[in-house]
């Protein structure tokens, strides 16, 4: 059985996102929002992961709502995997950066 597991920066950035949307999306979109990530998780339980690389490493990116969301995650190994960072993609990437910069740090 596979798991998917939440790192607190990831919880923290979809709390940061949830927070965002109930004040700048509608319903459905918030309601796509979730249905995106079910599905995303459900693919990785499935074993559906053909997504691509992060900049030649070992984390994966999907899009999620309409390409505004991205999800960067890292296999663990043959049943796990965790869910690393929700990203808003009209941030500055130069913060993205820094996140990636944490994500490594905290993995280690």
């Amino acid at each position: 059985m596979i798991e998917v597991h939440f790192t607190k920066i990831a919880l923290d950035s979809l709390d940061e996102i949830n927070t965002f949307l109930k004040y700048k999306w509608r319903q459905k979109q918030i309601d796509n929002f979730r249905n995106d990530i079910e599905t995303f998780i459900q693919s990785l339980e499935l074993g559906i992961v053909n997504y691509p690389h992060y900049k030649n490493s070992k984390i994966q990116f999907a899009l999620l709502v309409n390409k505004q969301v991205t999800i960067y995650f890292v296999k663990i190994s043959e049943n796990n995997y965790d869910i690393l960072l929700f990203w808003a993609n009209k941030k500055n990437p130069q913060l993205l950066k820094l996140q990636h910069s944490r994500i490594y740090n905290q993995r280690r």
